[in-house]
C-alpha cells in the first residue's frame, strides 16, 4: 500500500518538474527507476 503513495508523490514531483521545465534529466531517470521498482514490488506483493 505504501508503494502506491510513494509512486503518487514521485509522479507529482516529476509532473511539477516537467511543468517548471527543469533541465535536470537525473530527476526523470531517478524518478522513473523508483516508480518502476515500487510498481513491480507492489504488483508482485498482491495476491
Amino acid at each position: 500500500m505504501w508503494q502506491n503513495w510513494i509512486n503518487f508523490i514521485i509522479g507529482i514531483i516529476i509532473f511539477i518538474a516537467a511543468l517548471a521545465k527543469v533541465e535536470a534529466n537525473w530527476i526523470y531517470w531517478l524518478g522513473g527507476i523508483i516508480v518502476a521498482i515500487l510498481a513491480l514490488w507492489g504488483g508482485l506483493s498482491k495476491k
